[in-house]
């Protein structure tokens, strides 16, 4: 398989990763003439948009298809696809260029929780033109994580702070040689001074505006945060599910990407159902052991109107009931049924999933999903 066989291939991987989950994708034409080595910049900054949506849908870790798999077997025929892909029989592989990860089992530890962040000032990347735009440029995308390093020595303003792309950062805040432009000067003092006292560490960034004209103030943006020490809590939920649970969720994560629910009861105020963010445990038991399913919420009520395929007929029912919308985390994972006594003394519903689970058993449900 020659460079451009893989770019291509890639690229229609990336195209059925998108439609499984239901990303937005839009690849760009490639004008390169001849071959090349199967990935570049522009491929990159593709993957890490799809990387970028796969996270704010909390999804941790994706699947090949069958028909995936069928893809990569014929453009390769009879070869060892070791070299290019991981295996999709569940073999620890090469990393895969190209593609958004997706951890092995026994490999990944528990994701770090998010940190709760506080809004500090939106404003323009200053000086973004006369940093080599041209070695960038393809590189930017709105979500794109920046860096935020002091300069002390910068001879035209003693409160300079350079921006940076996360991704080239590589540790070092004394180098500068990958910057892509700095706090605006009418903005940067207070930044700095924080800077100054210590705190460089608290500020993260990311670029929430990128356009290819328009006033040079206005084609690339970023939004400033300070980093709270504090954790976002979520919640865990459990709910037992029957054998058809399985096919069910598999239609469902092809056809839409996503998996709906309806849950609630009278009066709504006393039930203790997920939120926005709050992880879901399925739990199916067979007879020496059981399948999890881990699931993040991402949508409640309203919220959950663009994932509905009749929207008015779901919000319009008078059954005391909301539309809730997930998606997998992970699983199945298989665990003997000893390995769940934690949960005898829970009341695990199969219903819904009401009520929140207590500390000691989400320790337990993550060591079961990222450290078997």
């Amino acid at each position: 398989m020659n460079g451009k066989d893989k770019c291509n291939l890639l690229r229609e991987i990336r195209r059925r990763i998108a439609e499984l989950y239901g990303l937005t994708y839009q690849p760009a034409e490639c004008h390169h003439e001849g071959d090349c080595t199967g990935t570049c910049p522009r491929c990159d900054a593709e993957l890490q948009d799809l990387q970028r949506q796969l996270n704010e849908k909390g999804i941790e870790c994706i699947e090949l298809n069958r028909q995936m798999e069928e893809m990569v077997n014929n453009f390769n025929p009879g070869g060892d696809t070791g070299d290019d892909f991981f295996s999709l029989k569940g073999d620890v592989a090469p990393p895969v260029e190209g593609l958004p990860a997706s951890p092995h089992e026994g490999m990944s530890g528990f994701p770090e929780p998010k940190k709760k962040r506080m809004f500090f000032k939106e404003c323009a990347v200053a000086g973004w033109n006369f940093h080599h735009p041209e070695d960038f440029w393809d590189e930017l995308y709105e979500g794109a994580q920046l860096v935020l390093l002091r300069e002390r020595t910068n001879k035209h303003d003693r409160n300079a702070v350079a921006v940076m792309l996360a991704n080239d950062f590589d540790g070092d805040e004394e180098n500068l040689d990958c910057i892509i432009g700095y706090v605006p000067r009418k903005e940067n003092e207070m930044v700095a001074k924080m800077m100054d006292m210590g705190w460089g560490d608290a500020f993260t960034a990311e670029l929430t505006t990128v356009k290819d004209s328009g006033a040079y103030d206005e084609r690339l943006r970023m939004t400033i945060y300070i980093k709270s020490k504090e954790e976002d809590m979520e919640s865990w939920f459990a709910q037992k599910v029957d054998d058809s649970f399985p096919q069910q969720l598999l239609e469902s994560l092809y056809q839409d990407g996503v998996v709906h629910f309806r849950w609630g009861g009278f009066p709504p105020w006393e039930r203790d159902l997920p939120r926005k963010g709050d992880k879901v445990v399925f739990i199916r038991k067979c007879e020496t052991y059981a399948e999890l399913y881990l699931m993040h919420t991402i949508a409640i009520g309203e919220d959950a109107i663009p994932f509905l395929e009749n929207p008015e007929e779901e919000m319009d029912r008078t059954d005391d009931s909301s539309p809730y919308v997930l998606t997998l985390v992970k699983g199945p994972v298989l665990v003997g049924l000893h390995e769940l006594d934690f949960l005898d003394d829970i009341e695990v519903g199969s219903f819904q999933p009401e009520g929140k689970l207590p500390e000691n058993c989400i320790d337990k449900l993550k060591d079961l999903f990222f450290k078997k």
